[in-house]
């Protein structure tokens, strides 16, 4: 018995069953937005396949927030099981998370609609920055709305997007930070895909949430409750 709690206990044992929880973090988000891998793989990158980016993107939200709640969950207590904190943060955050990512995808929609067709007058130079700022802030809130959700399940929409909002004026350059992240997180699934859906999300994903950590230090979970 005492071999067996040494060998579990060794520290080269610990760092692989970290790994090991990470790539099936990983795996588990991957299997989540089964429909867009598909087209990822099997589409062109044009702009007649857009459509159906778009629409097989949507059940990328529940994959987001169940993959932020795994990670905050491994990254507190060093160790999960995968499978049961991965298919109890979907259980627990689907709904909100495909809220938020919907709405997200809206309004990232509706700004690239109308730089489309600003692009086709003499507006175009001045206005485009306004509408890749607001992008970029829409980008940065859906990530805030995911953490502050995550780290407060009993508050209310309202509470989650007051706090969301302040931060993401308040503190601007990590919401910056975070949105570089989370455009690379895309640009290497649609690049590079077997990289991407598999090792980035994890990756990506940790330093997102060190990045979120740092907007609320010190609060507990119930912070709104």
């Amino acid at each position: 018995m005492k071999r067996k709690h040494d060998f579990e206990d060794n520290l080269y044992m610990i760092w692989i069953r970290r790994l090991y929880c990470l790539l099936s973090g990983g795996l588990l988000f991957s299997f989540t937005m089964l429909p867009l891998v598909f087209v990822v793989l099997t589409c062109a990158i044009v702009p007649e396949n857009l459509v159906w980016f778009v629409v097989d993107s949507c059940p990328f939200g529940v994959a987001w927030i169940a993959l932020m709640a795994f990670l905050d969950q491994f990254w507190e207590q060093g160790d999960v099981e995968p499978v049961k904190a991965y298919a109890k943060a979907i259980k627990t955050f689907w709904r909100v998370g495909l809220s938020y990512w919907l709405l997200t995808v809206l309004i990232l929609v509706i700004c690239m609609t109308d730089l489309f067709f600003l692009s086709q007058t003499r507006y175009f130079l001045w206005l485009s920055p306004s509408f890749l700022l607001l992008s970029g802030a829409v980008i940065g809130l859906f990530l805030n709305l995911c953490y502050f959700q995550i780290r407060n399940p009993g508050s209310t929409f309202k509470e989650v997007l007051r706090i969301s909002l302040y931060y993401l004026l308040r503190k601007w350059y990590v919401t910056l930070i975070n949105t570089i992240l989370f455009l690379s997180l895309f640009i290497g699934m649609f690049l590079k895909p077997q990289f991407g859906f598999v090792l980035l999300p994890e990756a990506l994903g940790l330093l997102l949430l060190l990045n979120l950590k740092q907007l609320h230090q010190g609060k507990s979970r119930s912070e709104f409750n």
